[in-house]
């Protein structure tokens, strides 16, 4: 599991850091064509199936947990592994991502890491089912990336 969550983070990472180079990088990801080929590497290095949706047709996953918030913003990729889900949105404002995590933590869930890295700040919550990852990214285009997996 661990091995899959990282391999997940790692793909995230790659995403959130294209998106802050590049004024739309998902849309030049779809039309490079690579997105067959990331999920093609994931799934490799995780030995579990990934599903990944980017561009105008990204969308919450369809097993995405009914039970677990929904974040803001206008969703531009979404990956799908093993019952683990990331999430990356556009944002109106960088403030979004502060106001959901604490909406996320109203609806139950307990904060337990929160880190202020000047542009890039996270927050962890967790129920006692799922373990939830929220960080956004400021700059010209804000972002959020929002991870969600089961606990333990």
């Amino acid at each position: 599991m661990l091995r899959r969550t990282l391999a997940l983070s790692a793909a995230t990472v790659l995403l959130g850091l294209g998106l802050t180079a590049c004024t739309n990088p998902i849309d030049q990801l779809v039309q490079g064509g690579v997105e067959q080929g990331v999920e093609e590497a994931i799934e490799q290095a995780t030995g579990g199936n990934v599903d990944i949706d980017t561009g105008g047709g990204a969308s919450l996953p369809s097993d995405f947990p009914a039970d677990v918030p929904v974040p803001p913003g206008t969703i531009t990729s979404s990956l799908t592994t093993d019952g683990i889900f990331q999430i990356m949105t556009t944002l109106d404002d960088v403030a979004q991502g502060a106001t959901f995590a604490e909406e996320v933590e109203a609806a139950g869930y307990t904060l337990t890491t929160s880190q202020d890295l000047g542009e890039m700040k996270v927050w962890i919550l967790e129920n006692g089912t799922w373990t939830l990852s929220v960080t956004t990214i400021d700059g010209e285009s804000p972002y959020l990336s929002y991870t969600v997996g089961p606990v333990g």
